[in-house]
């Protein structure tokens, strides 16, 4: 009898070899469990297209009876939903948060890519933009409302409204939002060393406190805290855009700028600025606010923040539904929009494209059992346009979203495989296109370099450390999120089941950013902003194994431990929201005068001239109009040899205003250039002085060494800044 080797045998019942891919496909897909937000009826979506519909006609009667501001403003508004909105109704099952943060991003989206296509093709008509895009929307609100006419609109219930869970959580919520608005009055004056707390009137900490109690009352109550959540996200954006009636950074100058240049020459050549080769933002809302006939772009600059906040917000609400129930979705999006204060929202791309960013990762996670293969075709399909609109809106934030997406795929929580490709290919054509653009700014020392990559931006040595207010407004926010990613790590702890593991997964991924570059030392920042959202999920996530059904059932009764928790940690996060958002409005807040000043220079010098911010360019509100491009803007940190601050090393009495003036010009003198100007304002003031510089006080003495040098000629002064030229015109 013949028998086989020991080695065959083995082979004989050994099963066929597998491979990764293979293995990994036969893991289980993960599932997420169900939304607890009740969906829209068929009802609701033909009264929520009524209602747009009539928002419509009476902006346009608006602008037929000449009432400019009201018809301009409300059609620049309603353009930021309106054509998602045209979308959304056709789809039906969706519920209200997610309508309304795809309605805003897929207005976004088609603003960007019409603004592109004509910027880019030289095919400039914004008026038959205007037309088309918003034609296009209203027919299509009228033809689902007339096809779905004979189901009649949703009439709100007086019942509902009157309810204790209504008064206690949203309408306080609203009362106090009110209040804040009406304890905010305008400051002609601008920002003081305190801030905006100096300027409010008591009564607005009483708005607070209304705003704080509706929430701690919707914890009690068990309902969903969305506008108690949204009230706390905006109320400070809101009380700063009404008292200082300008940006609250003053780099949003230099967007405006952009803008600027878009409208006038009506295209862009991308090779000429990095602005130009991600223009999304930029070519998207030029078009747009020279159809609504909008020309104050700094009004629009100054109050779309606290629509960029609310729709951060919603955004990460979207998301979170996909892994914890409502009334906790919308409590991790309130703790996202009170602890993310270190990246300052504002007019900027970064912040435009951030929405879309999570929207792309909701449209694309795992639905719950039952849905059409046609939803699932349509939800991958509606990644690519958002997607391509995140590319070209900004650098790097489609790599992270691709990181993310990565993670998802591993984990088996989207599909198909291939999705990652859908945000990748198109970032990686649209970076190499520009790639002549982008080395400028990335430097070979940077890559693969973690550790100083991640360190947040650094200064000089400078004459007295930076005072305890301008450590507070950085650190207290710092410490928020660490609290917050110690509370993930232990929920991690706690439930280490496989959705935990992928959150936290999430969370670690966009540190891969930090492998490419430092983005300017500010990718600390970016990569925060990113890891948050997962992080505030993974804190209040509980495994459905520990507690049965989540969201299926309320509590018999109040737990008041519970409650006074939440109340604590959302006044504590509120005060760290106030103070980092606040804190350093003295240096941030743009003024009036310095506006006026440095446009004037744009407006009159010639090109190729150079303007000198005698302190720091980051406190300056430079490149605000079309020809920016012509200028080259430095300042005394630009001018000062590497290691060194630029500033003087002594402070007080030892230091020489009239001596400091004089090498100040002799270093600019040197620099070629056809005329040198140079602008001392308050802000570039406060700014040394914040960050531990130079002394407000020397500053002043230095300004009136500037009026008083042979050297300058003053050409343009106003309350807050003094434009000068160098006499001699050398």
């Amino acid at each position: 009898m013949d028998v086989a080797p020991p080695s065959e045998a083995l082979a004989h019942n050994r099963a066929p070899q597998r491979s990764l891919r293979q293995n990994w496909s036969r893991w289980r897909p993960w599932a997420r469990s169900a939304d607890g937000d009740g969906r829209i009826t068929a009802t609701g979506y033909v009264t929520v297209a009524a209602v747009a519909l009539a928002a419509v006609v009476l902006i346009l009667c608006a602008r037929l009876v000449g009432l400019h501001d009201l018809g301009s403003g409300g059609s620049w508004l309603a353009m930021q939903f309106l054509p998602g909105l045209a979308i959304c109704v056709w789809i039906s099952g969706l519920r209200p948060s997610t309508m309304l943060l795809y309605s805003w991003v897929g207005s976004a989206t088609v603003i960007t890519l019409v603004g592109m296509i004509m910027a880019l093709t030289g095919l400039w008509s914004a008026p038959a933009a205007f037309v088309i895009v918003g034609a296009s929307s209203v027919v299509s609100l009228v033809l689902f409302v007339l096809r779905r006419r004979h189901l009649g609109f949703a009439t709100p219930s007086l019942a509902l409204l009157r309810s204790r869970e209504a008064l206690l959580t949203q309408w306080l919520a609203l009362l106090g939002l009110l209040i804040c608005t009406l304890s905010s009055p305008s400051s002609p004056a601008g920002p003081g060393r305190a801030g905006l707390m100096a300027l409010v009137s008591p009564t607005w900490f009483v708005g607070l406190a209304c705003i704080l109690a509706s929430f701690v009352a919707a914890v009690a109550l068990g309902v969903r805290p969305w506008v108690p959540v949204v009230a706390a996200s905006v109320v400070v954006m809101v009380s700063q855009a009404l008292v200082y009636g300008l940006p609250t950074m003053v780099t949003a100058a230099r967007h405006v700028g952009v803008i600027d240049y878009v409208m006038h020459y009506q295209r862009v050549v991308p090779g000429d600025d990095i602005y130009l080769a991600w223009s999304g933002m930029f070519t998207g809302q030029a078009w747009l606010l020279d159809a609504s006939g909008i020309s104050g772009t700094f009004t629009v600059a100054t109050w779309w923040p606290v629509l960029g906040m609310a729709f951060e917000v919603v955004a990460v609400r979207v998301l979170a539904g996909r892994f914890i129930p409502s009334n906790r979705a919308w409590i991790a999006a309130g703790m996202f929009g009170l602890a993310n204060v270190l990246n300052t929202v504002y007019y900027a791309p970064q912040v435009l494209a951030f929405a879309p960013a999570l929207a792309i990762l909701a449209l694309l996670i795992a639905p719950t059992e039952g849905e059409s293969s046609r939803m699932r075709r349509l939800r991958v399909a509606a990644t690519v346009p958002i997607g391509i609109a995140v590319v070209v809106i900004h650098q790097i934030s489609p790599f992270i979203v691709f990181s993310a997406l990565a993670v998802l795929v591993l984990a088996r929580a989207i599909r198909p495989w291939w999705s990652p490709l859908l945000i990748l290919v198109p970032a990686v054509a649209w970076t190499l296109i520009n790639a002549s653009t982008l080395t400028r700014y990335v430097s070979s020392s940077t890559l693969g370099n973690l550790l100083a990559n991640l360190a947040p931006p650094s200064h000089p040595p400078t004459a007295f450390p930076e005072p305890l207010i301008a450590v507070l407004t950085f650190n207290m926010p710092a410490v928020a999120l660490l609290c917050i990613g110690v509370a993930a790590m232990f929920a991690l702890y706690r439930n280490r089941d496989r959705t935990a593991l992928l959150l936290a997964l999430l969370a670690i991924s966009p540190l891969g950013l930090s492998l490419l570059t430092n983005y300017g030392g500010e990718g600390i920042f970016r990569i925060t902003l990113f890891a948050l959202p997962w992080l505030t999920i993974l804190a209040l996530y509980q495994a459905p194994s520990r507690r049965g059904q989540r969201g299926r059932r309320r509590q018999p009764s109040i737990r008041w431990g519970t409650v006074a928790g939440a109340g604590v940690a959302a006044t504590g996060l509120m005060a760290i929201s106030i103070l980092g958002q606040t804190g350093m409005d003295w240096v941030r807040i743009v003024r009036p005068g310095a506006l006026a000043a440095e446009r004037h220079f744009e407006q009159v010098a010639p090109k190729g001239a150079y303007l000198l911010a005698v302190g720091s360019d980051n406190a300056t509100p430079v490149q605000q109009t079309y020809r920016y491009l012509e200028f080259v803007y430095t300042s005394r940190e630009g001018m000062a040899p590497d290691g060194e601050s630029g500033y003087p090393k002594v402070t007080g009495p030892a230091y020489d205003p009239v001596a400091d003036v004089r090498a100040v010009t002799t270093r600019f003198r040197q620099i070629e250039a056809p005329k040198h100007y140079a602008l001392v304002s308050k802000e570039i003031g406060a700014y040394g002085e914040r960050y531990g510089s130079q002394k407000y006080s020397d500053y002043l003495r230095m300004a009136k060494a500037f009026d008083a040098s042979s050297s300058w000629k003053l050409v343009k002064q106003t309350p807050d800044a003094s434009l000068y030229m160098l006499a001699d015109g050398s």
